[in-house]
Formats: structure tokens, C-alpha cells, sequence
């Protein structure tokens, strides 16, 4: 069987991308960065760290399916990440990339509270 990520070719960012998370995470997450995991909700997904490439696709899909997944009164914040020294690979889906590898707190240059 052929892994989505052996098929996916590595890019050259324009340095940033944008990261979701629930703002109950963002303590962990300032002390250990991002680890690849698999949401609970999308099984089917390959483990790793999936970021938007813009931020409007950020925004858009907030208020389309990714805002949908929770409750109401979950709160967020919307992480830039420096991607610059990162290896990250372009996904089937345009408006997505993924490192299968954790990223340094230190690649967390802006937190937007949603």
C-alpha cells in the first residue's frame, strides 16, 4: 500500500503557516511545540502536524468544517509558525502541509487568540 506521505513532495515554504489548536493545548504546546498526532475525529489521516498555507485558508475553513468538529464553547487560538527550517510536504489537499516530525516551541512566532 502506497502512505500518503511517500507520495507528497517536500516544498519550500514562504516561511510561514498557520496551526489550530484548542487554547486549553497552547501551555503544552509553548513549552513542547507541536507533535504529530491524529485527530481523534479523522482517523484516516496519517499521523503528523497539519498547518494551513494562508492564513485566509486558515479563516475559512474556521468558520466552514474545522469550527464545526467542536462545541461552542471550546476556545482557540490560531498559532503562525515559522516553517522556514522545517521540512514540510504539500498534501493531496491545496490548502494544507504536514510535518511527520515535532516542531520547536521556537518556530512559534505569533498567537492569535479566536
Amino acid at each position: 500500500m502506497i502512505k500518503l506521505k511517500d507520495i507528497l513532495m517536500e516544498i519550500k515554504s514562504d516561511d510561514v503557516a498557520y496551526h489550530f489548536t484548542k487554547l486549553s493545548n497552547l501551555d503544552s504546546i509553548k513549552r513542547d511545540g507541536l507533535k504529530p498526532s491524529i485527530p481523534s475525529d479523522m482517523p484516516t489521516e496519517e499521523e503528523g502536524v497539519y498547518l494551513f498555507k494562508t492564513k485566509e485558508g486558515a479563516e475559512e475553513a474556521f468558520e466552514n468544517w474545522y469550527g464545526e468538529r467542536y462545541a461552542e464553547d471550546v476556545e482557540f487560538v490560531l498559532l503562525t509558525v515559522d516553517i522556514s527550517n522545517l521540512r514540510v510536504f504539500s498534501t493531496l489537499a491545496d490548502y494544507e502541509y504536514v510535518s511527520y516530525e515535532p516542531i520547536p516551541p521556537s518556530n512559534i512566532i505569533n498567537v492569535e487568540y479566536i
